[in-house]
């Protein structure tokens, strides 16, 4: 009963601290939503980490923080009780009690089972132990030293950071207790679902239809059961590319309301978590915001005129923003580069003349074909989800339903990202064949989830928006 109560209490007290730690440090955002609170309330634990060198001081410090978020919500209480043209905030309990009884359920799973599989013990729960003991994300400059190189060192370490600071909580290390910072990790993509499935929408007959296809993406997708429990980050990269990607279509659909500047905010949030936590969610975060700039040029009648507009626009204070937020979201990412620079890090399976393995194996007869096969087939969700795609896109043009350009961006972002991992296994100085079955099904989770996301956009603009206006911000229709 003492374990169980205090099992709650750490989990609500690491929630609350990741909220109010992320409502200090959004500049813009005086009351920010709860995924987008949490989300930033993460990067702030890691940033923390990086500066004080110790784990302990890093949560006293993000406490100390955490008082300005209180500072933050009292303000913005107060300014919309005083100002009359400011709208007064939905209440936000509904949300929060789904979302606390969903991260508690979870967390309850979590724990049930011990740390068992190979690279949840080898590699993230194997860091987090040592940063446990050293108390020091850097772990004394010693990273190199104190483990094989085949543990990918180089990974990112913010859900190790997560685990060791559980542990350190409870005072002892053991098989059960760390695997709670997959529910911590989690708060953030739980919120967001909470909040997309309960928000009010102008057909209400949207909100059941909506609610079960974010159910599905969530929960559905192949391997989810082990995936999201397991200790494994591959599920959680896909979730988090899934939520920034239909944060950046939002942002681009409403770039110029208050709406699309949130989404743009969270979107960007999102995005630094990726970066944070595997190397394959850097490279999926510098494809969706390539892709994203690029749909957003797309969409723009002038582009060069509008970018001289926001240009001349430019005040000292937006320019203080964007450093601000800019060393915010790109600080842990920068730095830990570094670190693994420093410390010789490598990347153990892409090191010596990799534009010859290349090479050579586009040139052995069958090799690419099977590579290729293996890509699109080894996970169960990504022929199935294309397919449903082009039947998507042939009914939306035949019913003369528009599609958005920025709707497309999650298929775009796949197909590029499928395209990176063909390329990383031609570049692979492992046996291709042992390294395609250790790992295709888990990489392809990313681009089979963006491709589902796709698939969603196409079927509630299909079933319940009207985009029968617009013509310049749409995929024109045969």
């Amino acid at each position: 009963m003492y374990s169980a109560l205090k099992l709650f209490i750490l989990l609500v007290g690491f929630t609350a601290l990741f909220y109010l730690s992320g409502v200090a440090t959004l500049r813009d955002e005086r009351r920010p939503t709860l995924s987008l609170g949490l989300a930033a309330g993460l990067l702030t634990a890691i940033i923390c980490a990086m500066l004080t060198t110790n784990i302990n001081a890093a949560l006293l410090a993000q406490t100390s923080i955490a008082m300005f978020g209180i500072y933050r919500l009292y303000t913005s209480r107060q300014g919309n009780r005083t100002n009359p043209a400011l709208q007064p905030n939905p209440s936000s309990w509904p949300q929060m009690t789904v979302f606390m009884v969903l991260i508690f359920i979870f967390s309850c799973i979590l724990i049930s089972d011990p740390i068992a599989d190979w690279d949840a013990r080898s590699i993230w729960f194997y860091h987090a132990k040592v940063i446990y003991y050293t108390k020091d994300i850097w772990a004394h400059g010693q990273w190199a030293e104190q483990a094989n190189i085949y543990t990918h060192l180089n990974y990112p370490k913010l859900f190790p950071l997560l685990a060791a600071q559980v542990a350190n909580a409870f005072g002892f290390w053991n098989e059960y207790i760390p695997k709670l910072a997959i529910a911590l990790l989690a708060c953030p993509i739980l919120a967001f679902f909470v909040e997309s499935a309960l928000k009010t929408q102008r057909n209400h007959r949207a909100i059941p239809v909506n609610f079960l296809l974010l159910f599905m993406m969530l929960f559905m997708f192949d391997g989810a059961g082990f995936y999201l429990t397991s200790g494994y980050m591959d599920g959680w990269v896909a979730l988090y590319s899934i939520c920034a990607s239909m944060m950046l279509t939002t942002a681009i659909q409403q770039h110029n309301s208050d709406d699309g500047r949130n989404s743009r905010i969270q979107a960007l949030v999102f995005l630094a978590i990726l970066s944070q936590i595997k190397q394959e969610g850097l490279i999926i975060a510098v494809i969706l915001l390539a892709v994203a700039i690029a749909v957003t040029l797309g969409t723009l009648a002038q582009p060069m005129q509008s970018i001289k507009r926001i240009s001349s626009g430019t005040t000292p204070k937006t320019l203080r923003s964007a450093a601000w937020y800019s060393l915010f979201l790109l600080g842990p990412v920068v730095a830990w580069l570094i670190a693994s620079h420093i410390q010789g890090l490598s990347l153990s399976h892409y090191s010596g003349n990799t534009l010859e393995r290349i090479t050579t194996k586009l040139t052995t007869s069958g090799q690419p074909t099977w590579i290729l096969a293996n890509v699109i087939f080894h996970n169960g969700m990504i022929f199935p989800s294309l397919a449903l795609a082009l039947v998507l896109t042939v009914n939306a043009a035949a019913t003369r339903k528009r599609l958005m350009t920025a709707d497309f961006l999650p298929l775009i972002a796949s197909l590029v990202f499928l395209v990176v991992i063909f390329l990383v296994y031609l570049a692979t100085n492992a046996d291709v064949n042992w390294h395609m079955a250790k790992s295709a099904g888990r990489v392809g989770l990313t681009p089979g989830l963006l491709i589902v996301c796709y698939n969603y956009h196409c079927i509630i603009n299909i079933l319940f928006a009207d985009r029968s206006i617009k013509p310049q911000s749409s995929i024109s229709q045969a």
